[in-house]
């Protein structure tokens, strides 16, 4: 599958964010649009929290990651930073 930003975008608007329950996207924790490495089938994200110590950052990044992967393809190595 093909990677571009907006199957990568969509992915993360289904992640909703238990601090705001919105979504990642409409929450604007998506700092920028998402680096894609299509040769090497690489995908970074930034999200940006609230606040370093947030209580929901493990599980947020870890739904990301599989919304990613359910998304474009379990083979995809996802990094959010």
């Amino acid at each position: 599958m093909s990677l571009y930003p907006k199957l990568i975008m969509d992915a993360l608007a289904t992640v909703t964010y238990a601090g705001t329950k919105k979504n990642l996207v409409e929450s604007g924790m998506v700092a920028d649009q998402p680096a894609i490495d299509s040769a090497n089938n690489k995908v970074t994200v930034v999200l940006e929290f609230p606040r370093d110590t947030d209580p929901f950052m493990k599980s947020t990044v870890k739904a990301a990651e599989a919304a990613i992967k359910y998304h474009c393809g379990q083979d995809v190595e996802v990094s959010i930073v």
